[in-house]
């Protein structure tokens, strides 16, 4: 039996920039695929658009694009490629409404219709760029639709209805208890309800009412609609809405439609639609009673959206300690990344963190969330190379109840926790080449599906990703695909070693003795000035969260309210003047280098007053002299 992969869909928009592939199934449209510069077809996971079909090749087609053109080329498959029933022994140019044939599939080259998904059935809305063809509608002005003209069990259903929604806090409960009453209520055939997603601005379907795979709606009706804010109805629909390749491939009979907006003040939060099989099934006092129940219901929409994007936020940031999310240093190196990490914060491009571990690219991360336009939403943030493929499926994506052995409720992974707000991707690089690809399309299609679920989820997140490997080095290799590399590399920050500002070191330290301090609630130490001498002369291959591990065991273990080099770990003290030299060789080479660093040392701390780095090395001023000399020392 065919079916196709779990994969996400492009997001629904009105206005579509990019080409792109309907898949078509027993005549009705199911998926739309966007297209890239190269979109390979196929059995295989490495595939772009990947359909399980056993007279499917592994890689069977692939679409080109070249100067704004899309060609389509057969990949040597063992059924072929067929482009309009005749099969394909060369390349293609496509034209709009072109179908491609391979194995059991058809995919129609930039038809004319979205696919609007709800993420929680196995529903779905056709979205169609036809005209009115005529079709007489009716449209209402609401502000003159008062109570008098219903009557009082009208008014006693729309007052429980109201009370039920308002009571609610769950949001896919809320959805399909105001579809359900409101089909009853008025005799409705078929229904559904779209919601404008937060920040793009489209709309997408949260609750569909149908005896058959899809609603269709028109987007003349749709753009009346959120002009005139206001209920239309359209007495008697087409029976057929085609696409312009004249091919029909949605066939409906309906023949009443009503139209409502979901109105919080003067804002369009979503739209109600109600089909009938009847001509002229709906009336005034139909259309008025629908209205002010979704004026109440867009409110208690709004709300119960609002309390759980609150509760998600809380969810996922009760494992975080912000006062961990303060950056410290005002060395160059560290400014310069926090400027830049201030201007990526005012756009909602993808960024990509790099730098050592230890350097801090979670707290760059948070920081780059909190002074977004994203702040008030949720912050997920997941290790990619904490887990094994399966699980980190689970973990970013969720699951179905019954989806494996264990799965005993449906769970929300970290792209659903994060809808709205932004998702942190850590040591990204180390995501395995099936990770990646579902990793990519969940980025590129804005939408993913759970393990074990039919149907995809649109989210509206920002991707933030961190690795401690050079990925352009690995897409060189080809263990990292260069596709998801572009896709993430849109901002690039790399964060410097320690090392590399040794200036922020004693700040450093001073941050994290206060804090561990306060933390034990143990008075703060006094701290030799040779403590702060070791520390910048060794190299941290830690890092700052190294000098932060060495703080904390300082000050859990100090008896005497007093730090001194003695306290610190052997690899800081002298074996560190050693590596700092950054010297091999000879025992005379090493120690030459050992003395220099030493006494550039002294004159640094002692403002270059030779008496003063005399009296700290233990050496005299002619011996000072002859030492500054022979290494060219600039004083």
């Amino acid at each position: 039996m065919n079916e196709i992969v779990r994969q996400p869909l492009a997001e629904p928009v009105y206005s579509i920039s990019m080409s792109s592939l309907l898949l078509v199934r027993n005549g009705v449209p199911e998926v739309k695929f966007a297209l890239g510069e190269s979109t390979a077809i196929g059995r295989s996971s490495t595939c772009e658009i990947q359909l399980i079909d056993p007279r499917l090749s592994r890689r069977n087609t692939i679409v080109l694009k070249r100067d704004q053109a899309h060609y389509v080329q057969d990949l040597e498959s063992c059924n072929g490629t067929f482009l309009n029933g005749v099969r394909l022994t060369g390349e293609a140019r496509l034209a709009q409404g072109d179908a491609i044939g391979i194995g059991g599939q058809l995919l129609v080259f930039d038809a004319d219709v979205e696919v609007l998904h709800a993420p929680q059935q196995q529903k779905m809305v056709y979205l169609l760029n036809d005209e009115d063809n005529g079709a007489q509608t009716r449209t209402f002005d609401t502000e003159t639709a008062g109570f008098s003209a219903l009557e009082s069990d009208s008014l006693l259903a729309i007052h429980e209805l109201t009370v039920q929604l308002i009571a609610e806090l769950e949001p896919t409960v809320l959805y399909d208890r105001l579809l359900d009453r409101l089909i009853a209520h008025v005799g409705a055939d078929r229904g559904f309800i779209l919601m404008k997603t937060r920040r793009r601005g489209t709309f997408r379907p949260l609750a569909v009412r149908t005896d058959k795979k899809a609603v269709a709606l028109s987007r003349a009706l749709v753009d009346r609609v959120l002009e005139s804010r206001q209920p239309l109805l359209l007495d008697n629909a087409l029976d057929d809405v085609s696409f312009q390749g004249s091919k029909s491939l949605v066939r409906h009979q309906i023949r009443s439609v009503m139209v409502v907006p979901l109105l919080l003040g003067d804002e369009v939060l979503g739209l109600l639609q109600l089909d009938s099989n009847k001509k002229d099934a709906y009336d005034r006092r139909a259309l008025t009673e629908v209205s002010l129940l979704t004026r109440a219901a867009a409110v208690a929409l709004h709300n119960c959206e609002k309390f759980d994007r609150e509760r998600r936020r809380n969810l996922t940031q009760s494992t975080h300690r912000f006062g961990e999310s303060v950056i410290v240093g005002n060395s160059v190196p560290i400014t310069h990344v926090l400027q830049m990490a201030q201007k990526a914060a005012a756009t909602d491009a993808r960024v990509l963190i790099t730098g050592e571990s230890g350097t801090g690219k979670e707290l760059v991360a948070r920081l780059i969330h909190d002074r977004s336009e994203r702040a008030d939403a949720p912050w997920v943030a997941i290790n990619c190379a904490a887990m094994a493929d399966t699980l980190l499926e689970s973990e970013l994506y969720g699951h179905e109840k019954g989806a494996f052995t264990g799965a005993t409720d449906k769970k929300r992974g970290c792209f659903e926790l994060a809808d709205g707000g932004t998702l942190f991707l850590d040591e990204v690089g180390e995501l395995s080449p099936a990770a990646q690809v579902k990793l990519l399309r969940a980025i590129q299609e804005h939408c993913f599906y759970r393990v074990g679920g039919e149907q995809p989820i649109p989210v509206d997140i920002r991707i933030v990703a961190a690795t401690n490997q050079q990925l352009k080095a690995k897409v060189d290799e080809g263990t990292f695909r260069q596709d998801l590399y572009y896709r993430l590399n849109v901002i690039t920050l790399e964060l410097p070693a320690l090392r590399q500002r040794r200036d922020d070191i004693s700040q450093l330290f001073q941050f994290f003795l206060e804090r561990f301090s306060g933390e034990l609630g143990k008075p703060q130490p006094k701290v030799e000035p040779a403590v702060l001498t070791v520390l910048e002369a060794y190299d941290w291959p830690g890092n700052v969260r190294e000098l932060q591990n060495v703080v904390e065991r300082l000050v859990v273990m100090d008896e005497r309210s007093r730090i001194t080099p003695d306290d610190l770990p052997s690899e800081l003290t002298a074996p560190a003047l050693f590596r700092s030299a950054g010297r091999t060789g000879t025992l005379r080479r090493v120690l030459s280098g050992v003395e220099k660093e030493m006494i550039e040392r002294a004159l640094r701390e002692c403002n270059h007053q030779k008496s003063a780095a005399c009296k700290a090395l233990g050496i005299s001023r002619p011996t000072l002299d002859k030492k500054i000399a022979q290494y060219e020392l600039e004083i």
